[in-house]
């Protein structure tokens, strides 16, 4: 399915992830997105429930954060990305902040979840210079996730690696990657496009001669001929201490 949006939700915003639970080596981690509504109506975005301040201690949820007011993505569970939907002006006066990490004071603490605005999807290559992947202090896993905010079936893209020194030149290696894209009914797309690829067991860095990289993302035209629009980001977590770095375009 091909989503447009009308006239009134012409704007989207990707939250890459909302993920709580178990993962790798038995660390467990949370994650939460503020939101501040500095505009003059009420931010809502279908699908999507928001915590929200009220006469009960523990908060209330709703459809909607009023103006003005502050407001926690609730739901749905997005571990591979929440879209939300909305007039561009309201969106332009949402003030985001987004953590994730382990303890409970990971939204001190925790590491940073970029919040991706309508001007930051592209239909060309996304670079990623001076990756390191292999042979650091610590062993690492180095994650490629890549998102297509239109849900368009079919979207594809080429992972190159090249050598940090030669941004350009001709991929020491690459491979096609299909994104998926989950169900979801309604006028606009709840969940992105999406496709994670892990770049230190996918590509055999050990053999490339180097332990820092350039990495690259190209979509590539859609069965219409259209390019589809993307984004993407790396993280790096070191298997001892699981410190999570993350990589965005710049």
């Amino acid at each position: 399915m091909h989503f447009i949006l009308s006239a009134v939700l012409q704007t989207t915003i990707l939250i890459p992830t909302l993920y709580n639970g178990p993962g790798a080596f038995g660390s467990r981690w949370w994650s939460a997105v503020v939101i501040n509504n500095h505009s003059d109506v009420a931010f809502s975005s279908p699908g999507v429930q928001f915590g929200i301040e009220c006469p009960i201690p523990e908060g209330c949820q709703s459809s909607s954060i009023p103006q003005g007011q502050f407001g926690v993505v609730a739901g749905p569970a997005a571990a591979n990305g929440l879209l939300l939907h909305g007039d561009p002006a309201v969106l332009a006066s949402l003030a985001f902040h987004g953590r994730f990490g382990q303890g409970t004071n990971y939204l001190t603490n925790g590491t940073e979840i970029p919040i991706v605005r309508e001007t930051q999807f592209v239909r060309g290559p996304i670079h990623f210079p001076y990756v390191t992947l292999y042979d650091t202090p610590q062993a690492v896993r180095a994650t490629l996730r890549i998102y297509g905010p239109d849900a368009v079936p079919g979207t594809t893209v080429r992972v190159e690696v090249r050598h940090w020194d030669n941004p350009s030149g001709t991929p020491k290696a690459s491979e096609t990657v299909a994104l998926s894209v989950p169900s979801s009914t309604g006028e606009v797309p709840l969940f992105p496009a999406f496709a994670q690829v892990s770049l230190t067991n996918d590509f055999p860095f050990d053999q490339l001669l180097g332990s820092s990289f350039n990495i690259s993302v190209v979509p590539l035209p859609l069965p219409s001929g259209e390019m589809p629009r993307i984004w993407a980001f790396i993280s790096t977590t070191e298997n001892g201490s699981q410190q999570v770095n993350v990589q965005t375009p710049q």
